[in-house]
């Protein structure tokens, strides 16, 4: 019986790319937590938090499923053993479980957060379909779009605890810098997956993830500090190690031409510090809310590691 439900369940755990769902809520709940700083948004509560969470994992899910159904065309030939085409799972069946997930996470969104918010949520399905649909075969509409979607869903975060009519100038300038620093990251590391199996010239776009990171966080603090924001110095800790790990891997590949075998293990290192980076933006606030939280990303990146040897990341 457990033999045959692992069975069944395979197909579905490959084509939702399970270890990345582990790692979907980091951004919007980056969002989520420096929106929390500020006194004129909405009140900060683990059951928004919480929601937030499974907004983000749904409309994930939606994402990579919708990819699967956009590309079933070109993976009976180029990966005839991904899900759809080797005949594990439906076109009928990924159609529903697609709908599914998105009916379920802008249900969520409309019920559970301001309007605003649920207008966002809309707007990153949008852009997750522009993405799998039309841009993802053209490298520099595919890196904006793929940039895009990952700012929205740390806007989204924002925009759960947004309250236009009290919310100063100063304080949006604040929020929407990490929503712009990890849009340009996102981009850059896109612009160079898009040419991955093939040797490329990298030059200064390797930088471009790194200078993303170092000047969203610093302007952030600088920000904070201005307007007399308190903040916890504990975020410097991870801020400091995904500087390093970006610069370690830019240093390999700046000014070089990079082969596809060397090209792709960057790629993912360029990546999995990532996870750094939300922590330096979730450790902002001085609470325990946001302590707790860190401390569920760190867990959930372990075990994103850990599926990651069994099931397929792509």
């Amino acid at each position: 019986m457990k033999a045959n439900l692992i069975k069944l369940a395979s197909p579905w755990m490959k084509i939702v790319r399970l270890p990345n769902l582990f790692t979907a809520p980091g951004d919007s709940l980056a969002g989520f937590f420096i929106a929390s700083i500020f006194p004129q948004t909405y009140p900060a509560t683990c059951r928004k938090a919480t929601l937030l969470a499974i907004v983000s994992i749904l409309l994930y899910t939606f994402g990579v499923l919708l990819n699967d159904l956009a590309d079933r065309q070109e993976d009976a030939v180029m990966r005839p053993e991904r899900p759809i085409p080797s005949g594990k799972i439906s076109v009928g069946a990924a159609s529903v479980a697609t709908g599914f997930t998105l009916a379920i996470a802008l249900i969520i969104s409309h019920l559970a957060f301001p309007p605003f918010a649920w207008f966002v949520s809309i707007l990153l399905a949008l852009t997750i379909t522009y993405y799998n649909f039309l841009a993802k075969h053209k490298r520099l509409q595919g890196a904006i779009a793929m940039g895009s979607c990952r700012g929205l869903n740390t806007f989204l975060g924002i925009a759960v605890l947004l309250n236009p009519n009290a919310l100063t100038f100063q304080a949006f300038l604040t929020v929407m810098t990490p929503v712009i620093a990890v849009t340009v990251y996102i981009a850059a590391v896109t612009w160079m997956a898009d040419q991955e199996h093939t040797t490329q010239y990298i030059g200064a776009i390797a930088i471009v993830p790194a200078l993303a990171c170092l000047v969203g966080w610093l302007t952030t603090a600088f920000f904070l500090m201005t307007f007399r924001y308190r903040y916890s110095t504990l975020a410097i800790i991870p801020f400091l190690i995904v500087i390093f790990l970006l610069n370690e891997v830019a240093r390999k590949l700046y000014g070089r031409n990079v082969p596809p075998q060397k090209m792709q293990p960057s790629i993912g290192a360029y990546l999995r510090p990532l996870i750094f980076w939300q922590l330096s933006i979730v450790l902002l606030p001085e609470n325990a809310l946001s302590t707790i939280f860190a401390i569920l990303l760190v867990l959930g990146w372990v075990c994103s590691r850990k599926l990651a040897k069994s099931i397929p990341q792509s």
